[in-house]
């Protein structure tokens, strides 16, 4: 044919153009596909010449002119394409940070992941050892997947070598992260005994919350919900607004950047809205302190006991949280009175608040104190200075009406003392002013330097708790129980309790009333 002399004549642009109209016409001719192929050859485009001779290999398999010439060509293409270019690895997973790849510290195996970008073909992937899988995507970028065992192993080694020994080595230190899940903490609505009490008709809510976690959180979710947070902050803030209509519990969902993942649930109690309509005292709060396993104080068993008798007593009252927090050092007694209950009561919108302190105490220099478990012995300013607390209730003042603080534990101070109050008999529920009016008060249970650290054997909250579950009216005065525990402990003890006013807040005449149920 007309190609053939084309060839013979060395124009091979126009033999392929006489091939490729034959070829198009029956595409199983293998002479004429050997015939291209040859002219490609000479025209250096081994790429379309080597395709050629691949289909002849395919169409006669046993022909050994094809395989002949498909070797020769191979070769001369592998010598076309040579290059010096080493491979360049991208690692998508672990994630590389400098010279380490961070991986959970709790993982005996650790998918890696990546692709590796190179021009021409690759010979090896060996990861740790092991050769390893990969193919070239659509991109032209090989992928590759594997599964590797981390058990011991304290380095991630990756080696990549192409069709001519160009090799790139990838060698990483493992850096064992942290296991623990993120704590979840609901601010407001305030979460207690993992509910959250709400309005009974409440349509959606608004989620504030608190991450704890040694690491950066990667995600939050509520109910499906993304919440905002400050991405680049440890233990974030966050907010969310959630649907709620015909819901009884929503699920808080919090991650951070390895992993690690905490599934929190929590009932939507509806019954505190009911309670805060019938209750003059409105919304009502208690927040007992219990301290108990001391480092260098002796240790009581008397506070626990205590507070299980106190919240025995409430339980026929309206009050609608209780917090209890146990074994608190000096740090985390000034956070939370100075932070963390601050911003739970304005969230929450907290009327009335009762404060509970039960454990050793001491009073030095007309100073009282209460003492953290980390406190030393004859070591003053590692107590909690209760004037400190009486600073941290100043911002509570904005939202609160009523603040009470009960101390088991000794004589609070004189600068935290204001005038004495007294029992007054017209004292009644129904009494709007004494319920609407401002109070800030405190009930200790020892006056003067009578008594300092405390025992096992609390005769005030006994008195106290007694007065309260033997009421037969539909509400109690703080102040008729003053007078009831101070005639019960002074029978029976070397203490006197007293009550007053807490020097420098305000207080407008009201009083504290616990309202039953």
């Amino acid at each position: 044919t007309r190609g053939l002399y084309y060839q013979e004549f060395n124009q091979h642009a126009n033999a392929i153009n006489d091939f490729s109209k034959a070829i198009a016409l029956d595409g199983s001719n293998a002479e004429v596909l050997f015939r291209r192929a040859y002219s490609y050859e000479q025209l250096m485009d081994l790429g379309k010449a080597a395709a050629d001779y691949a289909k002849i290999t395919v169409l006669l398999e046993f022909d050994p002119r094809a395989f002949k010439m498909l070797e020769e060509t191979n070769k001369r293409l592998y010598e076309v394409n040579r290059e010096s270019n080493s491979p360049e690895i991208s690692l998508t997973n672990p994630v590389i940070a400098g010279d380490k790849v961070e991986i959970r510290g709790d993982s005996r195996k650790v998918i890696v992941s990546g692709n590796i970008k190179e021009k021409s073909e690759l010979k090896s992937l060996v990861i740790n050892g092991n050769e390893s899988l990969y193919e070239r995507g659509n991109d032209g970028l090989y992928e590759f997947l594997s599964n590797i065992d981390i058990e011991d192993v304290n380095r991630l080694n990756i080696e990549v070598t192409d069709v001519y020994d160009n090799v790139t080595r990838l060698d990483l230190e493992i850096k064992r992260t942290e296991i623990t899940p993120p704590v979840v903490n609901i601010i407001a609505p305030y979460a207690s005994d993992g509910q959250i009490m709400i309005e009974r008709n409440q349509k959606t809510i608004a989620i504030q919350g608190k991450i704890m976690d040694e690491s950066i959180i990667k995600s939050i979710f509520i109910d499906g919900v993304t919440a905002s947070w400050p991405v680049d902050d440890f233990n974030p803030n966050f907010t969310a607004y959630v649907d709620i209509l015909n819901k009884d519990k929503i699920t808080v969902t919090a991650e951070d950047g390895y992993g690690n993942r905490q599934v929190s649930e929590f009932v939507l109690n509806r019954e505190g809205a009911v309670l805060n309509a019938e209750n003059p005292m409105g919304k009502t709060w208690v927040v007992f302190i219990e301290n108990s396993n001391y480092e260098t104080f002796a240790s009581l068993d008397g506070p626990v006991k205590d507070v299980n008798l106190m919240k025995r007593a409430l339980a026929d009252y309206q009050v609608h949280y209780i917090i209890t927090k146990k074994d608190l050092t000096k740090e985390q007694m000034e956070m939370f009175f100075s932070f963390e209950l601050r911003d739970m009561i304005k969230a929450n919108q907290v009327k009335s608040l009762l404060i509970w302190y039960s454990g050793h105490g001491k009073f030095v220099n007309e100073t009282g104190y209460w003492i953290p478990v980390d406190a030393s012995r004859d070591v003053e300013y590692t107590y909690f200075n209760t004037n400190f607390l009486r600073a941290a209730m100043q911002p509570y003042q904005d939202v609160l009406t009523h603040m009470l603080v009960v101390t088991d534990a000794c004589e609070s101070g004189p600068s935290f003392y204001a005038e004495m109050r007294g029992y007054k008999p017209d004292r009644s529920c129904d009494d709007w002013e004494a319920t609407q009016s401002k109070s800030s008060q405190v009930l200790s249970s020892a006056g003067g330097d009578q008594v300092e650290l405390a025992t096992d054997d609390s005769q005030f909250t006994r008195s106290f708790a007694n007065t309260l579950l033997n009421n037969p009216n539909a509400c109690i005065p703080v102040d008729e129980i003053y007078n009831a525990v101070t005639l019960a402990v002074v029978n029976n003890s070397k203490q006197k309790p007293r009550f007053a006013r807490i020097n420098g807040l305000q207080d407008d005449g009201g009083t504290f009333f616990f309202i039953a149920k």
